[in-house]
């Protein structure tokens, strides 16, 4: 599980440097990636979800605004007002991205 966690962590990272650096084609390849890592997370069962929601307090933004994205459906109390910070005072476009993820999320009740 700690593999998943850091392989996560990493793939964020070079996810939000690849969009600093506009490099679309990067950054599409790299969230295919990062979707993947969290599926297989999510097998894992409920051990590897928590281990998971830890990310929500994570230093680098890219991996807070990743976790705060996929963790909307389930803990929303907590990954909202994450989503909510990086939308108010994230860099470009990390800001955007989170604005875009609550929109569609506000759109869109389960």
């Amino acid at each position: 599980m700690k593999s998943l966690i850091d392989r996560y962590i990493e793939l964020a990272k070079l996810h939000g440097v690849a969009l600093s650096e506009f490099d679309h084609k990067k950054a599409n390849r790299l969230h295919s990636r990062i979707m993947k890592v969290h599926r297989e997370l999510l097998a894992l069962g409920p051990d590897a979800q928590g281990a998971f929601f830890c990310l929500l307090e994570h230093p680098d933004i890219s991996v807070r605004c990743w976790a705060a994205s996929q963790s909307l459906d389930s803990i929303p109390e907590r990954a909202e007002p994450v989503l909510r910070q990086i939308a108010a005072e994230g860099p470009v476009p990390l800001n955007i991205n989170a604005s875009t993820v609550l929109m569609g999320w506000r759109s869109n009740p389960s």
